[in-house]
């Protein structure tokens, strides 16, 4: 099953008994000359079939660079980001909440997540270096809220060329940040623990992570610089931060405290199991590819499975039969337990650049992706 779709669909999530997802129609001139493009919500039966539609309000010039989010809670219903606050939308697609954040005029939101009793949210300064994280409770009051420093930051791979060095290129000495934008996923919680991801976007991408209390909102411990990538929760106040870019494609283990206690070569889509490895969906800048289907172990070893051709690279999902798929290279794609991988089902964009993929959900049997081409989606069903 595949369904056309105008503009691009940038969020997709299986909430239970229907799909939800966020689409951007297709760019069109006003009469004054401006580009408008719509952002709406959308629910979906299992075949694509459309059950309603509702109107958010366009990405201010701020979010550009912050990242898309659509959140389901137990209840179901939908959560999304506003520059002013949160929105929640019923099942029925009816609005259902909205929680505006008090901040500066020059203040607007940029990240969250959704806690059992309450949300996370991240906030960033437009035109001046500024970050904070807001805890809130279900009916949106401030729990607490913590401002996080914004410090100079380097990278060992960014490097410049000048006179003084005859032109040959040495690393570039520490910066300020141009901008403090919380980078994808900004916010991730592990049991008692918060960790809250700001980069300095577009200018050089590198990133600071803060760990924060989840209970107090206290500032415990700032990573190094560091390129960004994926992030995960390994429980107990833990995570898995992805490094990527510059030179730099590597797994940190930051336990509770902010130290870092193991690295692994690699990083990409994350995915931990009940036995404490992590599998992972490699992925890195550099074509032709050297990426594969690896396995984290806890002693620091690295297993490695499957080559993977190709680069743009879907969200990946666990089956209930243990199986781990995932659209790349022109396919949807498995890793059987068992470690062979399957191609389940060719689509037309294996040779097309100018295509790339969205996310991809699943009910635990059935999967769901998203292909993303110029001004058209195409919405893919296999099971």
């Amino acid at each position: 099953m595949s369904v056309h779709l105008p503009g691009s669909v940038t969020r997709l999530v299986w909430r239970g008994d229907a799909l939800l997802m966020v689409r951007h129609s297709t760019p069109c001139a006003a009469s004054t000359g401006e580009i408008h493009q719509r952002r709406i919500l959308e629910c979906l039966d299992e075949s694509g079939g459309r059950r309603w539609q509702h109107a958010l309000e366009p990405r201010g010039l701020g979010e550009l660079y912050a990242p898309e989010q659509l959140a389901i809670d137990p209840a179901g219903i939908a959560w999304v980001l506003y520059a002013d606050g949160l929105t929640g939308i019923a099942a029925d697609g009816r609005l259902h909440a909205r929680h505006l954040i008090l901040r500066e005029e020059d203040e607007q939101c940029g990240g969250f997540a959704l806690l059992a009793n309450g949300f996370l949210v991240s906030v960033f300064g437009i035109g001046r270096l500024a970050s904070r994280v807001l805890r809130l409770d279900a009916s949106g009051a401030i729990c607490w809220s913590t401002v996080l420093p914004v410090t100079d930051v380097s990278h060992r791979g960014v490097v410049q060329m000048t006179a003084a060095s005859g032109w040959r290129a040495t690393a570039m000495p520490p910066w300020q940040p141009h901008t403090w934008i919380p980078c994808n996923p900004p916010l991730v919680v592990s049991q008692d623990r918060v960790l809250a991801r700001f980069f300095d976007m577009p200018r050089s991408g590198i990133s600071r992570a803060y760990g924060l209390d989840l209970a107090t909102g206290a500032h415990l411990f700032t990573s190094e610089p560091h390129p960004p990538a994926e992030a995960i929760s390994l429980g107990q106040g833990r995570f898995l931060v992805g490094v990527q870019g510059y030179g730099a494609f590597e797994s940190w283990l930051v336990e509770r405290d902010g130290d870092l206690s193991r690295t692994w070569p690699g990083q990409g889509r994350y995915l931990p199991d009940a036995g404490g490895q992590v599998h992972v969906v490699e992925m890195e800048n550099r074509l032709p590819s050297k990426m594969h289907f690896t396995t984290l172990r806890m002693d620091g070893t690295v297993e490695r499975g499957p080559w993977l051709d190709g680069y743009y690279t879907s969200s990946a999902a666990r089956l209930d039969d243990g199986s781990i798929v995932f659209w790349r290279n022109g396919a949807l794609q498995e890793v059987t337990p068992e470690g062979w991988l399957l191609r389940l089902l060719k689509t037309d964009a294996a040779s097309d650049h100018r295509v790339w993929p969205g996310d991809l959900a699943t009910d635990g049997e059935r999967v769901w992706f998203v292909i993303n081409r110029e001004n058209v989606s195409q919405l893919y069903r296999f099971g």
